[in-house]
């Protein structure tokens, strides 16, 4: 055998087997950085799903604080009033709330109400049984006195059945104790959920329960054999499926729910593929170009087979999901860069997904309107948001000497401790009103939920989410304070109003029992008078006479102002009727302008009146009190005009109405009396000098008797020229009788 061939085949076995080994090294490599890039997007993955039921726990937390922190529910829990039931444990408010399960249980352990609802189908379903096991004297899930604002959201096993439930202490819409029971919200993990999950992360994602005897029994002992870190197991089942376990535990550490998702091998299968390409033109290469196979396996496959090794192995290490392999040429190793850059772009875009997520959170965490704070170990400030600044009034550089401590009243320092203590010992938490002193001086009131961070056992964190109530405490006292003032007000009004009615009930049967009283024996001055003045007790003379006419007509002018007082007191103590009978407009008429003429007496005065033709003859009216009106108005016109015109105007002014109008030409009413001449005892001229007579009651019965006949009266005037009354009156009366 020549040297050449001896060369040639020492060539050809040297190439083969450096081939074989540069092959097998590369396969190593890729194969393990593609697992591990693997194994990292089904963590993202899984970890994405748990994230996304936990989203849910806390969103069904949510509903919880709502129903169990409220007034209605407070009183509920006590009372078990029905229109509670009615009015917020519908179906309909399930679905809204998204809940299939809510119980309340009083502090004393009795289960107060419970109800489940299916949300998908509306209808109601039992309770179902397992879920007593929860409502145990022992369960975490209740609240055991009247200080324990018992708070748990987790999942757990009902009836073979995983359920998210939520439990609260039920304290006043103010978070105010003492609990005066517990409010559990139950969600079933049902199919429709899964989906939802799977919709939601775009998994392929099953459920199971820990006694299903569908689950692998060696995946289960894995799942069990995880004891820190997230839980999750991977199984690779051939060379294009891989399926992940992850579990969900109870509150007693217990697995309550597993769930199973399931992953094409894309990321293996593009590694397989090209390593299939690689070998296939590394055997073309040898077998081709045996003479040069050194070269060009180091110049066109081991180096760029080196480089893109070496790139897989940097961005697995580096954890840098932006960084991407280098790629010459268009041959196959390329494509496999290609591939492989392919396969970090979708693993950035979630990446990047993820980072835009928490941008959203970080713009909410900055933008939200209460106070939010991240305290070291000491207590001293790390990190506040935007909220905390403009509330305190304290800037960025304030912080580093700053402390929660200082911050606070003295009194709340130890209740402050206390809280802190309890987070740390995993004790229940609970939100307490705090009192902050700003920058300024001002003290602000927040209620303060808190979460403390262990690292390895040990504290080393607080976080903090205030809610400032200073403005709803201040208007709250305002109210009470308004409260109590109206309170004390309508004592007084009440107290009041009795006196006012009780005077002017005494006052009515006063005027009444005096009017009668004094009417009996006036009536007798003027009945033996009239007999004396007839001449029937013998002759007088002149003087005598005059005497006599004189006690007859002052008699006479008392009588009036006694039938006015009797009138006025029976309109105030309900007694006056209003009986209306037909009767002819011109007698009526013809009757009062005699008693005006006869008013008039001597006074230079001419009295006139017009009557309307469109009026009907006859009306139905209360003739006598009509009449009263009618002399009433005109009997003032005369007093006080002494000289000039009287004229009485009757007419038509609707089809169901006529109107009287008595103008005159006397002195006339100011302006500020026109407010209260129609008051009783009330009159322009009050003063013990005044040159007209006259109690004030005629111009007040008018009105009282023209308001009862469902008709108006108003009045203009204007001093030194006169003054108009206009009485508009149906033409048709009812009935009517005062009601006292």
């Amino acid at each position: 055998m020549s040297l050449r061939r001896k060369t040639f085949i020492v060539i050809l076995c040297t190439v083969i087997c450096l081939n074989a080994m540069v092959y097998l090294a590369s396969r190593v490599t890729l194969l393990s950085g593609f697992m591990d890039v693997e194994r990292q997007d089904v963590e993202v993955n899984v970890q994405r799903l748990a994230n996304s039921l936990t989203d849910d726990n806390k969103a069904l937390g949510q509903v919880t604080n709502s129903l169990a922190f409220w007034d209605d529910t407070y009183t509920f829990i006590e009372d078990n009033n029905e229109k509670y039931i009615e009015d917020n444990l519908y179906d309909e408010i399930f679905a809204e709330y998204r809940t299939n399960l809510q119980v309340f249980v009083n502090i004393k352990g009795e289960v107060v109400y419970s109800k489940a609802v299916d949300i998908a189908k509306m209808e109601d379903i039992a309770v179902p049984a397992g879920f007593s096991r929860y409502l145990g004297a022992d369960s975490p899930l209740l609240a055991k006195n009247e200080t324990d604002r018992v708070q748990y959201d987790g999942v757990i096993l009902v009836d073979d059945r995983p359920m998210m439930v939520s439990s609260r202490g039920i304290l006043t819409s103010r978070l105010e104790g003492p609990v005066h029971g517990t409010l559990i919200c139950g969600r079933f993990i049902d199919d429709a959920k899964i989906k939802q999950l799977s919709d939601a992360t775009k998994l392929h994602v099953t459920a199971y329960t820990p006694n299903n005897s569908a689950l692998d029994k060696h995946v289960l002992q894995q799942l069990e054999a995880i004891q820190d870190g997230f839980p999750l197991a991977m199984n690779i089942l051939n060379e294009d499926q891989v399926e992940a376990f992850t579990v969900i535990d109870d509150y007693e550490g217990k697995p309550a729910l597993i769930l199973k998702v399931d992953f094409a091998r894309k990321i293996y299968a593009q590694g397989q593929s090209g390593l299939q390409t690689f070998t296939l033109l590394l055997g073309i290469a040898d077998l081709v170009f045996v003479v040069v196979s050194l070269f060009l396996l180091s110049w066109t496959v081991l180096k760029p087979l080196t480089r893109l090794s070496s790139d897989v192995s940097h961005i697995r290490t580096s954890g840098n999901l932006a960084d991407r392999v280098i790629v010459h040429g268009r041959d196959e190793l390329a494509a496999l860069g290609q591939s492989i850059n392919q396969m970090m772009n979708g693993l950035q875009q979630s990446h990047t997904m993820v980072i835009e997520s928490e941008a959203r959170y970080r713009t909410l965490f900055e933008n939200t309107h209460d106070l939010i704070q991240y305290l070291d170990a000491q207590g001293k400030f790390v990190y506040v948001n935007q909220a905390w600044h403009d509330a305190t009034g304290y800037q960025p550089s304030d912080l580093a000497t700053l402390s929660m401590e200082a911050l606070l009243r003295p009194a709340d320092v130890e209740v402050y401790r206390t809280l802190i203590q309890d987070l740390k010992n995993n004790k229940t938490p609970f939100a307490p009103e705090l009192h902050l002193l700003t920058k300024q001086g001002r003290e602000i009131i927040v209620t303060a939920d808190f979460v403390v961070q262990m690292r390895d056992g040990k504290f080393y964190a607080t976080v903090g989410l205030l809610h400032d109530i200073t403005a709803r405490i201040e208007a709250e006292s305002r109210i009470q304070d308004q409260n109590r003032s109206l309170r004390e007000t309508n004592l007084d009004l009440a107290e009041a109003r009795r006196v006012a009615e009780e005077n002017a009930r005494l006052k009515s049967q006063f005027l009444s029992t005096m009017s009668h009283e004094l009417r009996t024996p006036l009536n007798a001055v003027i009945g033996y008078s009239e007999i004396m003045l007839e001449g029937m007790s013998g002759e007088m003379n002149d003087e005598q006479t005059d005497n006599i006419k004189r006690i007859h007509i002052n008699a006479l002018h008392l009588l009036t102002l006694i039938n006015d007082v009797l009138d006025l007191s029976k309109i105030e103590a309900g007694r006056l009727v209003v009986v209306p009978l037909p009767f002819l407009i011109n007698d009526l008429m013809d009757e009062v302008m005699y008693q005006t003429n006869v008013l008039i007496g001597a006074k230079p005065i001419q009295m006139r009146y017009t009557l309307d033709p469109k009026l009907p003859r006859e009306v139905l009216a209360d003739y006598g009190r009509l009449k009263q009106i009618i002399i009433n108005l005109l009997s003032n016109a005369t007093k006080f005009t002494d000289r000039g015109e009287i004229r009485l105007d009757v007419a038509k002014v609707d089809t169901d109405k006529w109107s009287i109008t008595v103008t005159d030409t006397g002195i006339g009413i100011p302006s500020h009396a026109l407010e209260y001449i129609f008051e009783e005892f009330r009159q322009v001229d009050g003063s013990e000098q005044r040159r007209y007579g006259g109690t004030g009651l005629g111009l007040a019965i008018v009105k009282r008797l023209v308001l009862l006949m469902n008709g108006t009266i108003r009045v203009t005037s204007k001093v030194g020229e006169g003054s108009t009354f206009i009485v508009t009156l149906p033409l048709v009366v009812e009935t009517v009788e005062v009601q006292s």
